[in-house]
């Protein structure tokens, strides 16, 4: 047996003090892994920024996708636009109802006069 295992392990006559907890070691107390992590990172994306590659998968996207975004956004924006002024109402027998048709007005609707054969049109549903 050698002088630690003689000294037993915690016994009165022990000659070294304790090492210390039972904590991970490793990383020191108080977020250093954090720092160790940082480091990681930044050493990972600078590898990744060499590969000529790879810079191009990360970068070219992000340019076009900017610009790509921002008509295909402007385009639905102008055609719900259009179809907000379109607002059309066909109506038939509205001197019945005036304060319909004053509502109708009020919400920016266009009144349009049905044409003769509705009923049928309807039916056949073109309108």
């Amino acid at each position: 047996r050698g002088a630690r295992q003689r000294a037993g392990a915690a016994g009165p006559g022990r000659r070294e003090p304790l090492r210390g907890c039972l904590c991970q070691t490793g990383f020191p107390a108080g977020g250093g892994g954090m720092n160790q992590a940082w480091i990681v990172f930044v050493k990972e994306l600078r590898d990744a920024l060499r590969d000529r590659r790879t810079l191009l998968r990360l970068a070219l996207p992000a340019v076009l996708m900017g610009p790509l975004l921002l008509s295909a956004l402007s385009g639905l924006i102008a055609s719900l636009e259009e179809r907000a002024d379109k607002r059309e109402v066909l109506v038939a027998g509205m001197e019945a109802a005036p304060t319909l048709a004053n509502y109708i007005e009020r919400q920016t609707y266009t009144m349009k006069p049905a044409p003769a054969d509705y009923e049928a049109q309807l039916r056949a549903s073109p309108l």
